[in-house]
């Protein structure tokens, strides 16, 4: 008879047993799309890249900003693939990734467009000035830094899009 008011006993092991109203778990959706996914991945290289330009040199240019979300996005995108391979190699890999990025925008926007936004023809072994193994060096480095912060990433999307499925 004191069954009806009694408190139910919790258990820990189930979902709780109300529901998120529609609107919460379509913005939820939304939030933890593809585009949304890579559009935060594109913005994180973009600003770091333009932000350690910014450190090294004291000035960057509006072309690192989006040469910057490329790399970290190719970076991004091949992880997933690459993670079985030795640290060492990846950073290798993502490091050729980045000089191939800044090679193709150094001569499109120095070379063609004459916009003088870096010029390494004082390094040694430069490539029409607009790499040199210096820097590839230092793109090695940079790697290691944005593989864990990759995967931190695709951690915190795959762990929302799990608690929506």
């Amino acid at each position: 008879m004191l069954r009806g008011f009694m408190k139910k006993k919790e258990s820990y092991n189930h979902a709780p047993d109300f529901a998120a109203p529609a609107h919460a778990v379509g913005t939820h959706r939304l939030l933890c799309s593809r585009p949304v996914e890579y559009l935060l991945v594109f913005s994180v290289g973009a600003f770091t890249y333009y932000g350690m330009e910014m450190l090294w040199r004291g000035y960057s240019h509006i072309t690192m900003f989006f040469a910057g979300g490329i790399c970290f996005g190719i970076i991004y995108s091949c992880e997933k693939r690459l993670s079985r391979l030795k640290l060492f190699y990846r950073c290798l890999i993502y490091a050729m990734a980045i000089t191939v990025v800044e090679f193709v925008f150094g001569v499109v926007f120095n070379l063609l467009l004459h916009f003088a936004v870096w010029d390494y023809s004082h390094h040694a072994f430069n490539l029409l000035g607009q790499v040199c193994p210096l820097f590839f060096g230092l793109w090695m480095l940079v790697s290691l830094p944005a593989i864990f912060l990759a995967r931190a990433i695709r951690h915190a999307f795959g762990t929302a899009r799990g608690q929506i499925a």
